[in-house]
């Protein structure tokens, strides 16, 4: 998802423009003083030609994280990569873009590259490596950085247009900005405007309900949780609520200008299934 946002910079021919300095021509404003500065500018100078380099090595390293080669070394090389553009133009760095640097660390520190990669092939002349195992932690604290994600976006619509006070008028109200809508919704019927309603209503309570995705995938035994946990296993709550999430960013992709998120998100749902589970769909490959 990283190198499809960084490659549709290149194809608009933004790339070396938007993390230039602007005394050179382009977005970045690079701070006066040498502390403030990019480490790499610091080093290299804050130059277009600094800059522009920083793009392209970050671009390998995604086609290295992607393929599985190098992986630790890659994706601790990329997050510092990443987060060096953000420091060369800080208005371009979205939320979605601080997740993922926190989950390529992640990724660092997990054993991925173990399996269905250039690393493990060289290491074990497959590509499904020598079939040992990994910890299950690293899948398992992705899962609660996305449910916090959506917890923390949904106690945080606190204007009145995401609630019944402002007749949840928020989605409406969104697809009145030109800027972020793909296309002309100024003229909502009201089937509609009661649709962007019932989205609105069902994006809050979607995001509010998201730490039950926990208690539906971890909780067991007899406690108050664990009832509560088997209760909602047996509802689907997990298939249910991912779904939703789907519809949810899909929607979004189709009628508003948000960059990758809706795809950085979905590409994390597989997350939610247990290995054993995905090799029951797929079959277990041999070592």
């Amino acid at each position: 998802v990283l190198l499809a946002d960084l490659s549709q910079a290149w194809m608009l021919g933004l790339h070396d423009v938007m993390w230039v300095p602007s005394q050179e021509g382009g977005f970045s404003v690079t701070a006066q003083e040498a502390k403030d500065m990019p480490l790499l500018a610091q080093w290299f100078g804050g130059t277009a030609a600094t800059s522009t380099t920083l793009y392209w090595v970050t671009v390998a390293l995604c086609v290295m994280l992607s393929t599985g080669t190098l992986t630790r070394t890659s994706a601790l090389l990329l997050v510092l990569c990443y987060a060096q553009l953000e420091d060369f133009l800080p208005v371009a760095d979205r939320a979605i873009d601080r997740l993922y640097r926190n989950l390529m660390l992640v990724l660092a520190c997990s054993g991925a590259g173990r399996a269905l990669s250039v690393d493990a092939w060289l290491r074990t002349g497959s590509l499904w490596g020598d079939g040992g195992l990994i910890g299950g932690w690293a899948r398992r604290l992705f899962i609660l950085q996305i449910v916090w994600m959506y917890f923390d976006a949904g106690i945080e619509k606190t204007a009145s247009m995401w609630s019944v006070m402002g007749h949840y008028d928020a989605l409406h109200i969104i697809l009145q900005n030109p800027i972020m809508a793909r296309a002309d919704f100024t003229n909502q019927g009201p089937v509609l405007h009661w649709l962007t309603r019932v989205g609105t209503a069902g994006t809050v309570w979607w995001e509010m309900l998201a730490p039950l995705i926990l208690v539906a995938l971890f909780s067991q035994g007899p406690g108050r949780l664990g009832r509560l946990g088997a209760w909602l296993r047996q509802r689907h709550f997990r298939e249910v609520f991912l779904a939703i999430g789907v519809f949810f960013h899909v929607a979004l992709f189709v009628t508003l200008e948000l960059g990758i998120f809706p795809a950085a998100m979905l590409v994390m749902y597989p997350c939610f299934y247990a290995p054993e589970m995905v090799e029951r769909w797929l079959g277990r490959p041999s070592a």
